[in-house]
């Protein structure tokens, strides 16, 4: 679902809000959230120092969706989330730290072999203070 019209939107959930307030009844099972998923789109970086901008929060670096993700996360309470996510490439630095040895084990036609890998760490704060401010 894409959602064309702010005004529309905020009247909507100011609606949920007081049916939930006024309901006697049991609370959802499944709270709002509130998702923007950039990954993917030019100018994510941009887009979410905005978005950072304008409602706080926190960065998680990909522990939420993992892999080449990216996550911000505002809690509000009562189980309601306000989330962003982007492509980590696009907001963080990659930087190599070193390499280490690894042995694969056997796998069909393939014997044990030694492999050296990258150690990679993911350098994100300054990269998105600067694009905040």
């Amino acid at each position: 679902m894409t959602i064309d019209n702010r005004a529309a939107l905020v009247a909507g959930l100011r609606a949920l809000a007081d049916d939930i307030e006024r309901s006697t009844g049991p609370l959802p099972t499944h709270p709002p959230e509130a998702k923007w998923l950039i990954f993917g789109d030019e100018g994510q970086k941009e887009t979410a120092a905005e978005i950072v901008r304008t409602i706080g929060g926190k960065w998680d670096k990909g522990r939420r969706h993992g892999g080449d993700l990216f996550d911000f996360t505002k809690d509000y309470g009562g189980g309601v989330l306000a989330e962003v996510i982007v492509d980590r490439s696009e907001v963080c630095e990659r930087v190599v730290t070193g390499t280490e040895t690894v042995t694969l084990p056997a796998i069909e036609a393939q014997p044990e072999r030694i492999e050296e890998r990258e150690i990679i760490e993911w350098r994100c704060e300054p990269l998105l203070t600067e694009a905040a401010s």
